[in-house]
């Protein structure tokens, strides 16, 4: 029971789609239209597995953490600190079989790293390591109908007198108007969304300013720290 804990450390290789060049350029075609199918991503995932006997495996202390990223930066084994948001637990779970008589049981902690694609963060100050990054495009828009009305409409072009709405999704600027400035609304003035997203969602400009992506937490986050490992 008072045996030190024991850990390794774990390589593996995982891939995700994504729809960006490695120095941030968003992925379009020849005629600047976002793939339909999004390119994958190989990259080397770096884990932690580390061992400690417990009085006796507790399930419910599990399930709170496994499948959620640390929501502050914590320390392990006082050696290795990770910054808030880098860490994801991937299990806890007892790696013997345990019997009424068994005075502690033996439980593994695995723990998966993964340094940030930008800088940003968002609100509770975590990155973007284990989020969804999404471009922001879309078929429709606002415009301001008067008398104090924001209406909601297919975003497109004039061609002559006729108005077309646009083919394929229009990239958006993270309030929910075109990039382009040549779109329209039904003809009108596009204007941003009267509703705004999400607190925890954060918006990310492309280098070029050709696109946003937007963030969005992919899981729950815990204090990493209150498992004192």
């Amino acid at each position: 029971m008072n045996d030190p804990a024991r850990y390794r450390w774990l390589i593996g290789n995982e891939s995700e789609a994504t729809d960006r060049a490695a120095d941030g350029t968003p992925l379009f075609n020849s005629a600047m239209d976002a793939f339909s199918t999004n390119p994958t991503r190989n990259y080397t995932l770096l884990s932690l597995s580390i061992t400690r006997n417990e009085p006796t495996f507790n399930p419910v202390n599990a399930l709170t953490y496994i499948n959620t990223v640390n929501s502050k930066a914590f320390t392990i084994l006082n050696k290795y600190n990770v910054a808030a948001g880098w860490g994801f637990c991937r299990l806890i779970a007892p790696t013997t079989d345990s019997s009424t008589l068994s005075k502690y049981s033996e439980v593994e902690y695995i723990f998966d790293f993964k340094a940030p694609y930008s800088s940003l963060l968002d609100s509770k100050g975590l990155t973007d390591s284990w989020k969804w990054r999404i471009l922001d495009q879309g078929l429709m828009g606002y415009y301001d109908a008067g008398g104090g009305v924001t209406a909601m409409g297919p975003i497109g072009r004039y061609e002559g007198t006729v108005f077309t709405q646009a083919p394929s999704d229009v990239r958006l600027d993270g309030t929910g108007k075109p990039i382009d400035s040549s779109f329209s609304v039904l003809g009108h003035t596009p204007i941003a969304c009267p509703t705004k997203l999400p607190a925890g969602v954060v918006k990310e400009t492309a280098p070029d300013g050709a696109a946003v992506f937007l963030h969005y937490p992919k899981y729950g986050t815990s204090d990493f720290m209150a498992l004192n490992l």
